[in-house]
């Protein structure tokens, strides 16, 4: 008896995604979009972060359905990064 796809998180689909392709969210996803492998899981499943319209593009050239990320964030230009406030999340955007 399979678990119903359309009761699972975003997040969970994701994460499910990447286990039946063997990626790693890590290593594999880390590579993919060029970042620390810690990244991932801040703008992707946690949502902690936002994640860039750039690394956006760069899984989904990798495969990633459309609908299991989380809208890109375009950087703000000129300023710093600003700390999120406690208890947001962007995938909520």
């Amino acid at each position: 008896m399979g678990v119903d796809e359309k009761k699972l998180t975003r997040e969970k689909r994701l994460l499910r995604w990447f286990k039946d392709r063997g990626w790693d969210l890590t290593a594999d996803v880390a590579r993919v979009m060029g970042v620390h492998r810690t990244f991932p899981g801040k703008c992707l499943i946690a949502c902690t972060d936002p994640l860039p319209s750039e690394m956006r593009r760069k899984l989904l050239a990798a495969g990633v359905p459309d609908n299991l990320l989380p809208p890109g964030a375009e950087p703000k230009r000129g300023q710093g990064r600003a700390l999120p406030k406690v208890g947001f999340n962007y995938c909520a955007l």
